[in-house]
This record gives C-alpha cells, structure tokens and sequence, in this order.
C-alpha cells in the first residue's frame, strides 16, 4: 500500500521497433495500463510511439537491433538486465524474436517470476542450413527462460509443438488466434471507403483482391508470395494483389520480375500509419 491506494503491478513490455507497438498493440496497452504501471522497452522515444500515452506508461528506450550484432546485442542484454534489477517487474512480456532473446535471458537472469514471451512467427522457416539451426535453437532457448509462451494461432502453435520449439505445458492460444484481437469498432464493412480504395487504385469493382500487409523481406515471405500470386493470376483475370508495407528488403522490383504478366495486377502501397 502507498498511502491509501494500492500500488499497481508493474508491466515491462519489450519489442525491439516501435513498429510493434503502433502495428498491434495500442489497444492492449491502454487497457493494461488501467490494471498495470507499463513500462515500453524499445528502440526509440516515446515520440515513435503513435498513441497518446496514459499516465501509467514510460517508454525505456535501449537499443534494441532487429538484425543480429554481437557487440550490440551484448549491451542491450547488459542494459536490459541491470533495468530490470532496478526495477524489479512484476511481468516481463517480450514480442518479436530478438526481443524475446534478450528479454527473456535478462529477467530471468535479475530474477523476473512471470515471464511471458509471444510466438508470431519464425525467421528462419525461410532459412537453410546453420543459419536455419541457430536461429530454431535460438528460438528454444526463449522458450527454455519463459514462464509462459503465448502463441497468435492454432496452426503456428502445432508447428513449433512438432519441430520441437517449445514445451506444450507452457503455450497457451488466447481465444482463436490473435496478436492483439480485432477492434470490431474500427474494422467495420464500409462500401464508400472499399468504392474509392478501387477506383485509386485502378483495381475494378468485381476483382478478387488478396492483401498482404507488412514489412517487405525475405523472411516474411514476399517472394514465395509474388510466385503463388502469379500461379493464381494465370487465366483469373479478377485476380489482384495489394502489397501494404515498407520494402525493407528492397525486394519491389525481384517480385515484380516474379510476378511476370501479372505484375500489372499487382499494387504496391509502401508504408502506412493507417493499417
């Protein structure tokens, strides 16, 4: 107690691109933020962060690199784990696959109970040989520190089971498979919006549009994408493809080369703040 008022458990949550937080968790953020005192771990300032921040929220930015660097990373580990002696959380929950890395082995480390880390996905399904093997045991290990592994769907949850990633005694599927649950407020039909998205886009009233939104890289599929696209494409002359994300990977112009005849029925957005 603290005066007369409980003091509120503390939420360390760390993800290694603010992209994280803007992309997926906002929602879930500002409702734990009426339960927990949040803490943001990140690369980069509470400005990166789009989202009017409550008053129980405090972005710690450590340098977090997606990519791998040993000298980098060793100090984000140092950094991490002397943040969370400081400040002894009652939770650590780490999303993306560094983040987890690091997190994980800094709070278990300092002695964190309750550490809970997300699966949403695997870099090195696209990889092939050593690199393929550190990574997958890279992903162990942060399954080995978790207390508590979250998976985003059924089908990704039967996979890590079968190529022996983690323990089925720790992961758990919340409801049917989500990173952050759908604000059914904000994603509602909306025929005027669909009617002039198409007609921007040159894409026609009655094509059949499939829809990927992300970063462009090797990792998340985008050339195996541009391939099955073009094998759909073939003789649908509905089919179309929209492709929402920054091309990190520089990859626009080898899927359009993989794309071939079907690359006139493909659009290519880039980033945007408005998912």
């Amino acid at each position: 107690m603290q005066g007369r008022f409980p003091v509120k458990p503390s939420l360390c949550i760390v993800v290694s691109s603010p992209m994280t937080i803007n992309a997926f968790l906002q929602t879930p953020i500002r409702m734990l933020a009426d339960t927990y005192r949040v803490h943001i771990v990140c690369n980069g300032q509470a400005r990166d962060i789009a989202m009017q921040l409550h008053p129980c929220v405090t972005v710690l930015p450590i340098a977090i690199e997606r990519q791998i660097t040993l000298t980098g990373d060793i100090a984000a580990l140092w950094h991490l784990f002397w943040l969370m002696r400081r400040h002894r959380f009652d939770i650590v929950h780490s999303i993306t696959p560094k983040a987890g890395l690091l997190a994980m082995t800094a709070a278990w480390l300092a002695g964190i109970g309750t550490r809970v880390h997300t699966f949403t996905g695997q870099v090195w399904v696209t990889k092939t040989g050593f690199g393929r093997m550190l990574l997958k045991t890279l992903d162990r290990v942060i399954a080995r520190l978790a207390s508590k592994i979250l998976v985003d769907s059924r089908s990704q949850l039967q996979f890590l089971l079968d190529e022996g990633v983690i323990p089925e005694n720790k992961a758990t599927v919340l409801g049917k498979g989500s990173i952050s649950g759908v604000d059914t407020e904000r994603f509602v039909p909306d025929a005027h919006t669909r009617a002039r998205l198409r007609t921007e886009m040159g894409i026609p009233e009655a094509a059949v549009v499939f829809l990927f939104l992300g970063r462009l890289n090797r990792d998340k599929g985008v050339m195996d994408l541009a391939a099955a696209f073009n094998r759909v494409a073939t003789g649908n002359p509905i089919a179309y493809l929209l492709v929402v994300g920054p091309d990190e990977g520089h990859l626009t112009s080898a899927m359009m080369g993989v794309l071939g005849e079907s690359a006139d029925r493909t659009r290519f957005v880039g980033h945007t703040d408005r998912p």
